[in-house]
């Protein structure tokens, strides 16, 4: 009666740990707040942003009155939210580190497209410029 105990103890035991340890190496996936942003709404108003913010950067266009605020407010009505939508999503990114870091990662992949995008519209209208150059003499 005792082993009988023990045995099913012990295979209760084991079956507790067992599930611990699956259930622990499953991931969780966060749960994004319905007034939250998502990471695909998110990455094209990020990469927006860090495109005003490269071209602006303390830089002065000659005619340009334009401060920063008002380019985000651009950005904001391009993707159809407001200041404060956006706000409480980066804060909420903020304190979730790993969903911040996958959008993050999305945004510097998109980057990486539009300035190799930009590089070969670059090198193409200058091999361009160059073939009219030569052939005109």
């Amino acid at each position: 009666m005792v082993l009988d105990l023990s045995l099913n103890v012990a295979k209760y035991i084991i079956a507790l740990v067992a599930s611990a340890v699956l259930f622990g190496c499953v991931r969780h996936e966060v749960q994004l707040p319905p007034d939250v942003l998502s990471k695909d709404e998110m990455v094209p108003i990020l990469v927006d942003i860090q495109l005003v913010e490269g071209s602006r950067s303390g830089k002065l266009v000659l005619g340009d009155t334009n401060k920063l605020p008002d380019y985000y407010a651009r950005v904001y009505e391009k993707h159809h939210i407001t200041a404060q939508e956006f706000r409480k999503s980066f804060d909420w990114y903020s304190k979730n580190p790993a969903e911040a870091k996958k959008v993050f990662e999305k945004v510097i992949e998109e980057l990486s497209i539009l300035e190799s995008e930009i590089k070969m519209k670059n090198k193409e209208a200058h091999e361009k410029q160059q073939k009219e150059l030569y052939n005109d003499e």
